[in-house]
């Protein structure tokens, strides 16, 4: 992940959120996330958010904990 990227999106600690996420930019999550990820952009995992999702994206950035396939196009 570049250092000029801003974080576009915030999914908060105590936010849940279920289905199929598409992004451009770059989000972070906190919070708990169950499903399907496709982006062109950045994803940031924060400490203490779960992620169960089956994910293509460009790069993640994972502080939290992670259920589910990665592919990504630049960089874990």
């Amino acid at each position: 992940m570049q250092k000029t990227e801003t974080v576009t999106a915030f999914f908060g600690k105590d936010t849940e959120f279920e289905g199929k996420l598409t992004f451009h930019e770059s989000i972070r999550m906190d919070g708990h996330f169950k499903g399907e990820i496709s982006a062109d952009g950045s994803l940031i995992v924060g400490q203490g958010a779960l992620i169960e999702a089956t994910m293509h994206i460009s790069s993640i950035l994972i502080g939290g904990e992670i259920h589910g396939t990665i592919i990504a196009d630049e960089r874990i």
